[in-house]
């Protein structure tokens, strides 16, 4: 139990991860993979339980209890009390437990449900009260009236990338959210750099010459000559390549600086230079500058040297990450053609990327659709699809009335970003879909006939609000002038009214009078104007905290005149109350309570100092949250089951040597020496080609932890030993038990292969799964045979599994995979057809046998059964047509895998000739033939020739194999039963001889 709670009650964030597994659980259970009971305690004897007990001693006498005197032995009592037993126990067990647990299983699942509607709220909170980036000259610069979140909005760039391809758009917007230009880029991917050695790293130049022309036009885009460029350049993180992309817009915007301190020549140098992130020296020459290179940050700088702090001091724009939830799901919306037209479906995502880092309520709201529908398609949660979308959307929609409340309403802004702004009035307190709807369009209307609504009292006396509804929005929306077309916010002229604040019109009369209070001089005899002082007061902090606002209450009430009657406290505290209310609305007139992001550092660093120095910027995506964005997961997933990994190469790091590596999800990923293989083996002491993982191998792998997870490099440490890959093998509860209580089968040494076709599974596991499957269907396995087989396990036909071992040669290591693969291997011969990988072994051996066998069971004399039938039909034909050959082809018995071919020659027996198949065709007396047809030609011209016996096996010593080599030796001829005798007379003589001798 948690700090202060009752004991056996679990602290609140324990609890609701527990009722969140009990509704992953119940998931679960709906899906058909687990079955859910709630249930009250099972106890082996029922009078441990405390419920029973305590019903016993309350409704069944004791012994000790007085006996009446109609019951002198207590025999009675004790008939009674057994009655009474049976009675409480099935009370207890059959009737009220069953109900507990029925209301217990309902209120778990009306608990977990409420604590998932919070955890959806929380995540939209979270991107909602993101940073929001300002540039650093607004915030030092901008009055009272200019803290809202319509007021000091930067010029901002999106950018949207292709993961699939190497297009890039970049979408450059007004402070105000409307979109002014764009630029389709196709060459930011290819490289201009030096290595260290001086050769370019993209070896084509008309690529170089592509992106250098592309480059240009960029930073053309970002930093126009003739007119301000944008405060950000911001990119949506919905994949790792985006930080590549992220580092190229940075150095772009260093090379600009440098181009503004060193001109042209530096600006295409710095784009090539290999240490971009280091000090930059431009050495003067005949040719002008023509060197870029690197130097440690403590030695003199030259005369011409930009160190890296000075060059982002310099940069035109600041980059950053921004969640690409919101704008994917716009791109995907009928509203994006409806507002941008048809063009580049990159272009659509750029634009609503800049406009959730400008501001995410709005956005948010615009993209969510005038019924606000799309609150509830947003991903939030994994488990929100248990959620009813009904239920979803009226918790969504909760938030978005409370964020909306507290930021205000700008009603001149959104008359004049009416596609942007428009959907916020539904979110207004009192208003909703249709009311808001409504009122925009009557606002409109007002604006084009020249008549526009210049202050709230307006709403009510046009009739545009009703009186309930105009006293629900009237503090939440605000009249503030916007700038014209062409006119810079901080020349906008703004006069200081109450119109700008939070003060409600029904409380207009009491703050004109704070105000005018606050305002007063104590030596002045008269008092200052009302108009005067509100606009003196508003934003004034100072003066407005001088005021005493308990006297000020009781001169409003009068308190102080004579003969006034007393005043209770609870109205004398209400009002109280609504002055501090009210003088807290006049010092912050509808501020922006999101923190805001600058595009430079608040303080210059000093010219020795490096970026390390100096404080952290805020972002708008960073951490862990930036982490799962960009790679779709956390470091808890990532550390919680198998992964694939590719070998890259080998090198270390720090001093760690191991080889790096690729996940399945793009990460990069560090395999230490130690961590390859479970053999005592000091890896670390060896050679990069000694290692049991060779480069561009691909195996399963794990993260131990979750602390092995870098989330700022999105780099993590892996191992795949076999004892870590053992345990991070996944069994649900059913199949844990079952496993548990399985008898101990046959072991087998689980093999490092990434393949589709292969699985660590045993002979059985193998048959189970190949009964499921169709003809042709083939599974890799380990072989018990030891660490140098495989065994292909394979549908050979219907009913029919072979099992073919696969002999492995050339291997780095036991776990892997040998890089010459043989089947059909026999020890001391020279049979078995080469390959170099499973693919190959499928493709060239098992797939055209699978084919020739579909062929053969396709053909007119098949005959689909075992070998006693297939006799008996050629009986029954040669029974009606004596005088022919009836002859039929069948699946051999023993041994599997082969055809047989039955026909009766004479009228007696039915003979059989074996048939083998073969990737070339069906074999048959040492004869390969293309197809059945031609098989069964053949043989019909050539069954009365005797077949061919096969070649004699090499001599052997007579100690081992005496038998087999004066016996099986003696194929040439006819040899008589005599001579076979003295054949084997003289074999035991020379065999005994040799154990006496």
């Amino acid at each position: 139990s948690g700090k202060g709670a009752p004991s056996g009650v679990l602290p609140p964030a324990e609890r609701a991860a527990a009722l969140l597994r009990i509704l992953r659980a119940q998931r679960a259970q709906a899906e058909g993979l687990a079955r859910v009971r709630v249930a009250m305690p099972e106890y082996a004897s029922l009078e441990r339980d405390e419920l029973y007990a305590e019903f016993l001693r309350s409704y069944c006498p004791d012994n000790e209890s007085p006996l009446p005197p109609a019951d002198p032995e207590g025999a009675a009592r004790n008939s009674w009390n057994v009655q009474r037993y049976l009675l409480l126990k099935r009370a207890l067990v059959e009737l009220l437990y069953d109900r507990i647990a029925q209301t217990l299983e309902a209120r778990l699942a009306a608990d977990a449900q409420r604590v998932l509607v919070h955890a959806c709220q929380r995540a939209l909170d979270e991107s909602l009260s993101a940073a929001r980036p300002l540039r650093s000259r607004d915030l030092r610069e901008r009055r009272p009236l200019q803290r809202d979140a319509f007021s000091a909005r930067s010029s901002v760039v999106g950018v949207a990338k292709d993961p699939n391809s190497t297009t890039v758009v970049l979408a450059k917007l007004t402070p105000d959210g409307e979109l002014v230009d764009w630029l389709r880029c196709e060459w930011l991917h290819v490289s201009l750099r030096r290595s260290p050695s001086g050769d370019y790293r993209t070896r084509s130049g008309a690529d170089r010459a592509r992106k250098a022309e592309e480059l240009a036009k960029v930073a053309e885009f970002l930093s126009p000559p003739d007119a301000p460029g944008p405060d950000f350049v911001v990119l949506g993180a919905s994949h790792l390549r985006a930080r590549d992309l992220r580092t190229e817009f940075e150095n772009l915007g260093r090379a600009i600086a440098v181009r503004a301190r060193e001109g042209d020549r530096a600006f295409d140098l710095y784009n090539e230079c290999s240490f971009p992130l280091g000090r930059v020296e431009m050495v003067d020459s005949l040719g002008g500058m023509d060197r870029v290179r690197r130097e440690p940050l403590e030695d003199a700088r030259p005369p011409i040297t930009m160190t890296l702090a000075e060059m982002d001091e310099g940069a035109p724009f600041r980059c950053l990450f921004a969640p690409e939830v919101v704008p994917a799901f716009f791109a995907a919306s009928e509203a994006a053609v409806k507002e941008l037209g048809e063009r580049h479906p990159l272009l659509w995502r750029a634009v609503s990327i800049a406009r959730m880092a400008q501001d995410a309520v709005v956005e948010l709201a615009h993209v969510a659709g005038p019924e606000g529908a799309g609150l509830a398609s947003m991903h939030l949660h994994p488990l929100q699809t248990a959620l009813p979308r009904e239920v979803l959307l009226e918790a969504l929609t909760e938030r978005m009335v409370s964020w909306v409340a507290r930021l205000g309403v700008r009603l001149p802004w959104v008359l004049a970003h009416g596609t942007q702004g428009k959907n916020l009035l539904q979110y207004l307190p009192g208003l909703g879909p249709r009311k808001g709807a409504r009122l925009f369009d009557q606002l409109a209307n007002l604006a084009q006939a020249g008549q526009d609504v210049s202050n709230r009292a307006e709403l009510a006396e046009r009739n545009l609000l009703g009186h309930r509804v105009f006293a629900s929005v009237a503090g939440f929306v605000y009249f503030a002038p916007v700038a014209s077309a062409g006119q810079a916010e901080e020349d906008l002229e703004l006069e200081p009214s109450l119109e700008m604040t939070r003060v409600h019109p029904e409380h207009y009369e009491y703050a004109n009078q704070l105000c005018v209070q606050a305002a007063a001089d104590e030596e002045a005899e008269e008092l200052p104007e009302q108009a005067e002082a509100v606009r003196a007061m508003i934003g004034n902090r100072e003066m407005l905290q001088q005021l005493e606002l308990s006297e000020y209450a009781r001169f409003l009430r009068g308190e102080e005149m004579d003969g006034a009657a007393p005043v209770p406290e609870e109205e004398r505290r209400e009002l109280e109350l609504q002055l501090e209310s009210i003088r807290q609305a006049l010092t912050h007139p509808y501020t922006d309570p999101r923190n805001p992001i600058c595009d430079r550092t608040p303080d210059p660093l000093p010219p020795d100092a490096s970026l390390a120095d100096a404080p952290p910027m805020p972002e708008l995506l960073s951490g862990d949250r930036l982490f799962e964005h960009l790679t779709g997961e956390s470091r808890f997933s990532l550390s919680s089951g198998l992964l694939t990994a590719k070998a890259l190469r080998a090198g270390t790091r720090g001093r760690q040597p191991g080889m790096w590596c690729a996940l399945d999800n793009g990460m990069q990923a560090f395999l230490p020496a130690e961590q390859m293989s479970d053999q005592g083996r000091d890896w670390g002491s060896v050679g990069a080609d000694e290692y049991p993982i060779s480069v561009g191998q691909s195996f399963h792998c794990v993260v131990l932890r979750p602390d092995d997870v870098d989330a700022a490099k999105c780099e993590a440490t892996i191992s795949c030993r076999g004892e870590d890959l053992a345990r991070a093998d996944f069994r649900t509860v059913a199949e844990q038990r079952a496993h548990n209580e399985r008898p101990a089968g046959p072991k087998i040494l689980k093999r490092r292969i990434t393949h589709p076709l292969f699985q660590n599974v045993v002979y059985e596991k193998a048959c189970e799964i190949l009964k499921q499957g169709a003809p042709g269907d083939v599974l890799f396995r380990p072989s018990s045979k030891g660490e140098n087989h495989l065994t292909m396990s394979w549908v050979w036909a219907p009913g029919t599994i072979l099992h073919v071992d696969v002999v492995e040669h050339d291997k780095a290591s036991p776990e892997v995979l040998g890089r010459r693969l043989v089947v059909g291997y026999r020890e001391g011969s020279s049979e078995g057809e080469t390959y170099e990988a499973l693919d190959e072994i499928h493709a060239r051996y098992a797939a055209p046998i699978s084919d020739l066998v579909a062929e053969a069971m396709g053909h007119r004399k098949f005959l689909a059964g075992k070998q006693a039938d297939v006799d008996a039909v050629v009986r029954r034909e040669k029974l009606e047509a004596p005088r022919s050959i009836p002859y039929r082809v069948g699946v051999c018995d023993k041994p599997p895998g082969h055809l047989l071919l039955a026909y009766a020659p004479g009228s007696r027996s039915v003979h059989h000739e074996l048939i083998s198949i073969k990737p070339e065709g069906f074999k048959l007396r040492s004869k390969v033939h293309p197809t059945l047809e031609r098989m069964l030609q053949w043989f019909k011209q050539n069954y009365q020739q005797p077949p061919a016996r096969p070649p004699p096996p090499p001599a052997a010593p007579p100690i081992s194999s005496w038998p087999r080599q004066e016996h099986m030796g003696a194929w040439e001829g006819n040899p008589t039963a005599a001579e076979n005798a003295r054949a084997n007379a003289q074999a035991a003589s020379n065999f005994l001889g040799g154990l006496i001798g």
